[in-house]
């Protein structure tokens, strides 16, 4: 009886069904589609994966491999918001510390796939659980790159903002083509090389190395004094994601043309990551607690949680080839906007903001290990292990 209990308690704990029996049965049809154009990837990186692959013992499971990468990236956060919890100045050697986390999980995301096919264990699960662990990168590794960088409340909110937004936009285009094209200017690879190098900089000459002047740097007296290395930094990142948003936009007006669709219809698959990036940054404008400015790290990562769900929930339709439904938790900024609107509520603002953060974060556990569980028993797998003949 005990046993039978405790089985009860397991499917109720995993009872979410956020794939449909139709979606279940078009996994039959899956083919995963996906072209790295880094050139640095092509001649140097690629070959250096390779080798590091060879290291791991063909008995483990390329999902273990990608969220061992995933720790060392949460590890990362733990230490940020244990030493810098306002994203202040810290110790240097954290900052080394961030740069090997961001350098071993680079490694570990590029090999998960390639152990996969060394090990015949390729899988819609084994996609959709590398586009999770992804997907709270851009959030994570931005907001600890804030603190190297000794950026404001509201530069450390555009700098997140870069990386999740060009990292949304991606999977939007590959929500339409079916194939996650990396391009050969706007490539996550280069960009996780490029934290890296920020981060060794911070560590080596401190911080403060990016509040220098562009001008007294480069003896250019034209450039404004108050125009750092930091804004440098800022802008040029910026220009580049948004030539890659521009080509994303240009690659899925085409293939909508090819399919005879119209563009706007790829656009309406929008609205809910727009609706809740303009509800949430309204929220932290008119906030009557300044919560960007004195809660910056539980902000940023309330806003970047809900973006993440939404894309997996995107990456899951296409992967199941099921019309893409609307998400409750797109209104997860309205509790805000209430205490803005009301005065009767504004004392309450700061208690709003993390309760919820911690609903958005048990709403997106709560996907994760109902999709890990429904994929599992449907594929007749394990999450964290292959089968492995000596």
């Amino acid at each position: 009886m005990k046993n039978n209990n405790n089985s009860s308690n397991d499917e109720s704990l995993f009872d979410g069904k956020y794939i449909s029996k139709e979606g279940l049965d078009n996994l039959k049809f899956y083919k995963y589609e996906g072209q790295d154009l880094s050139l640095l990837v092509k001649y140097v990186l690629s070959h250096f994966w390779n080798f590091i692959v060879t290291l791991f013992p063909l008995w483990i499971a390329p999902n273990l491999i990608t969220f061992m990468g995933f720790i060392c990236i949460m590890i990362n956060f733990g230490t940020l918001v244990y030493y810098c919890p306002s994203l202040e100045i810290g110790p240097n050697w954290i900052y080394y510390s961030f740069a090997i986390g961001i350098f071993i999980y680079q490694i570990l995301d590029n090999i998960d796939g390639k152990q996969a096919r060394r090990t015949g264990s390729s899988s819609p699960l084994g996609e959709l659980f590398d586009h999770g662990c992804d997907s709270l990168f851009p959030t994570i590794s931005g907001i600890a790159l804030c603190s190297a960088v000794v950026a404001s409340p509201w530069e450390s909110f555009g700098i997140a903002n870069i990386g999740v937004l060009s990292f949304f936009m991606s999977h939007w285009e590959e929500y339409h083509t079916g194939k996650l094209i990396l391009g050969t200017i706007s490539n996550p690879t280069e960009a996780q090389l490029l934290m890296v190098g920020i981060h060794i900089v911070a560590g080596f000459f401190g911080p403060l190395i990016y509040t220098n002047s562009v001008s007294e740097l480069t003896g250019l007296t034209s450039i404004p004094s108050w125009f750092v290395l930091r804004h440098l930094l800022m802008i040029s990142s910026a220009l580049t994601g948004f030539m890659l948003i521009i080509d994303t936009f240009r690659v899925v007006a085409h293939t909508q043309k090819q399919k005879g669709k119209s563009f706007s219809s790829a656009l309406f698959v929008l609205w809910q990551f727009v609706f809740f990036v303009c509800t949430t940054t309204s929220w932290l404008y008119y906030s009557p607690s300044r919560i960007l400015e004195n809660h910056t790290i539980a902000s940023i990562t309330f806003y970047g949680i809900v973006i993440s769900y939404l894309l997996n929930r995107m990456a899951i339709d296409r992967i199941t080839k099921v019309a893409h439904k609307t998400c409750l938790i797109t209104f997860a900024a309205f509790g805000g906007l209430v205490c803005c609107s009301f005065d009767s509520f504004k004392q309450y603002e700061i208690q709003v903001l993390y309760g919820s953060l911690a609903l958005v974060t048990f709403l997106f556990c709560h996907m994760v290990f109902c999709v890990v569980h429904q994929l599992c028993n449907h594929l007749k797998i394990k999450c964290f292990s292959i089968p492995y003949k000596q």
